[in-house]
């Protein structure tokens, strides 16, 4: 449907409120070609991720717009040394396939392989860091640093 509303005349773009995501006709065709090849569902026209500054080392990534494909939305909190910021975003993005696939779970306490040299430490919730109000799972690198009292769980 979108696909066609961006072939009418004076169409330069699709808004997604839900995924706070806007792309012009190019990229929303491009994203749609990629994953048609790749066999995979096109998250990123659903979908974004954002990036938020905590304090000066720290940052939090999220994503927003996860509940349109019935999976939650995921928080990435990390010290900017773990990894590169692009490297937290394909995580968070993989982190989402692997749910969306149905048959996977994962737990508060779950420890995940992800960025940097260190496993990723899962907690569930209730509310995340950042609007919209949602349920979030959290993923914290497992480093033994003191993590900012913003970030904290529980």
């Amino acid at each position: 449907l979108t696909s066609a509303l961006l072939e009418l005349d004076g169409a330069i773009c699709c808004f997604n409120p839900n995924g706070e995501l806007l792309l012009d006709s190019d990229g929303f065709a491009e994203t749609l070609n990629f994953h048609a090849e790749q066999e995979s569902i096109p998250i990123e026209c659903w979908t974004n991720v954002r990036l938020f500054s905590v304090e000066t080392d720290w940052a939090l990534m999220d994503t927003v717009g996860n509940l349109q494909l019935d999976v939650p939305d995921i928080e990435a909190a990390f010290h900017l040394d773990i990894a590169d910021p692009d490297d937290i975003n394909e995580f968070v993005r993989q982190v989402t396939w692997y749910l969306l696939d149905g048959e996977n779970e994962v737990n508060d306490g779950d420890q995940l392989d992800g960025p940097g040299e260190h496993t990723w430490i899962v907690s569930w919730l209730d509310t995340g860091s950042c609007d919209p109000p949602r349920q979030v799972l959290r993923l914290i690198p497992d480093d033994g640093r003191d993590v900012p009292d913003e970030l904290k769980v529980g």
